[in-house]
């Protein structure tokens, strides 16, 4: 298989709800157990290595999109564990003074509805 990323987003646990997608720190540690922490690289290795063309062709980097609060309180002391570093995407819009909304309606979707099917039935009943 050849280099590549694995890109997560959304973690949870007792104060983060759990939603479509999400993992938890133990499912977390079993994937990087199943992949083998000896093939995830640093992020600064994995990116220097790529830039010269360097990469062993098994290597993998981890990644984690939009700088989701529940990333730095699950998956960042799972990689601290594992003595991992992975690469962090931000939503740059909000440095900018926006308000990102998309974190806002997932939450709402995840807590106040009793599954994501009974919030897009009840949403697009609405839209109706």
């Amino acid at each position: 298989m050849p280099s590549h990323g694995v890109m997560f987003h959304h973690f949870h646990d007792s104060l983060h709800p759990a939603g479509q997608g999400s993992i938890s720190a133990d499912e977390l540690t079993r994937m990087i157990e199943s992949i083998g922490p000896q093939r995830i690289l640093p992020a600064r290795e994995f990116l220097w290595r790529a830039n010269r063309n360097q990469l062993p062709p098994d290597a993998i980097c981890l990644t984690f999109d939009d700088n989701l609060h529940c990333q730095y309180d699950i998956a960042r002391p799972v990689l601290d564990r594992f003595a991992l570093t992975g690469f962090w995407f931000v939503y740059t819009s909000v440095l900018q003074g926006n308000v990102e909304p998309l974190e806002i309606y997932r939450h709402f979707r995840m807590t106040q509805f009793e599954s994501v099917d009974a919030f897009y039935g009840a949403f697009f009943d609405r839209a109706e």
